[in-house]
């Protein structure tokens, strides 16, 4: 669920999930949340920064923040028509980096970083999972 502030600006956002214990509730949030929100500061061009983690226990009555900047974990969200990417996802996380940098210095390497992976190892290995998923759709 998404909550906005006075500005309708994404604010806060709130999942209800079952865990065992309060780290898999952090694991939980930082497997499906991130991306998401790396994909979103991408598309948007926006900055988007998460400030904390909070899990409340329900049935124990106590509650565990965590602070999970920089980029956590990876994992792949399809929802409608978004769908992100494994192998890209290291660029949306570097991507809202740069966006959320105050130093122009950061930026300009973050930045760096993204056409760097790009331009060596990520390009080959796109071209080549392109080529075969269009080999496979021909022979259908």
């Amino acid at each position: 669920m998404l909550f906005t502030n006075s500005e309708n600006r994404i604010s806060a956002i709130q999942m209800d999930c079952t865990a065992k214990s309060i780290t898999e509730a952090h694991s939980t949030f930082n497997k499906v949340v991130s991306p998401m929100l790396d994909h979103l500061s991408y598309i948007g061009k926006i900055p988007l920064q998460i400030v904390q983690v909070t899990v409340v226990d329900q049935m124990h009555k106590i509650s565990s923040t965590e602070l999970i900047t920089p980029y956590y974990l990876t994992t792949t969200l399809n929802h409608g028509t978004v769908k992100i990417f494994p192998m890209l996802e290291p660029v949306y996380a570097l991507y809202r980096e740069s966006r959320n940098a105050q130093s122009p210095f950061y930026k300009f390497l973050c930045l760096y970083k993204i056409l760097e992976g790009l331009l060596k190892t990520l390009r080959s290995k796109i071209y080549k999972e392109a080529k075969e998923k269009m080999w496979r759709s021909r022979r259908c």
